[in-house]
């Protein structure tokens, strides 16, 4: 199929007046009845009409489709799960492992606010850091494998042909769940360093 971009009216001056094709793009389905008034009342000739908007609807029913978008949420959810669990259980292990510092901090006059402040920055350097990796290969892995899903259909019936785009909502979803799993992993360290007596942690030092 070949798609031609041009001035209506200049061609209409050039060429003479013949049966043409329009792209209507309009703001909501419900104004299509009022489109059909329009070429009504302006009694403008159509040879054929197309709506794609039951094309729309059809195609987001489409068995294949609801089960390729299922597949492809679900592995989205489960990898952010077990994105948030395994982070969680890290940064947990992690703190138990340093008491023994955390409480030779203390010791040398370090307040608890400071010593949180610093466990939020050693996140946001590194399990921040790490998001945005993240988020680069997967967008890469993206523009590579997701046009392989256009061998399903047919390339010579997809006008406009299939491309790979990243809608800018998602990428903000991805963001605050980043942000939400920092903050809820930094409230979490919060609430196991309450729990864990610092001042006890030399005496451990000793003992081992």
């Amino acid at each position: 199929p070949m798609l031609v971009v041009g001035h209506l009216e200049t061609i209409q001056n050039e060429l003479a007046l013949e049966p043409y094709g329009v792209w209507i793009k309009l703001d909501s389905p419900d104004s299509r009845e009022a489109l059909y008034q329009a070429f009504a009342d302006r009694k403008i000739r159509l040879l054929s009409l197309w709506d794609t908007y039951d094309k729309l609807v059809e195609s987001r029913n489409d068995p294949f489709r609801m089960a390729m978008n299922g597949v492809l949420s679900l592995g989205f959810l489960l990898s952010l799960t077990i994105t948030f669990a395994g982070f969680l259980m890290y940064w947990i292990l992690a703190l138990r492992g340093r008491t023994l510092q955390f409480g030779i901090f203390r010791a040398m006059g370090l307040s608890f606010r400071k010593i949180v402040g610093m466990m939020g920055t050693e996140q946001l350097l590194t399990s921040g850091a790490s998001f945005l990796i993240g988020l680069a290969c997967g967008a890469a892995a993206s523009r590579l494998f997701v046009p392989m899903f256009q061998v399903s259909f047919d390339p010579g019936k997809i006008v406009p042909p299939f491309s790979t785009m990243i809608d800018p909502a998602d990428t903000q979803r991805l963001f605050l769940f980043i942000a939400a799993t920092l903050a809820l992993a930094l409230i979490a360290l919060t609430a196991a360093m309450r729990r864990v007596k610092l001042h006890q942690a030399l005496k451990l030092g000793e003992d081992d």
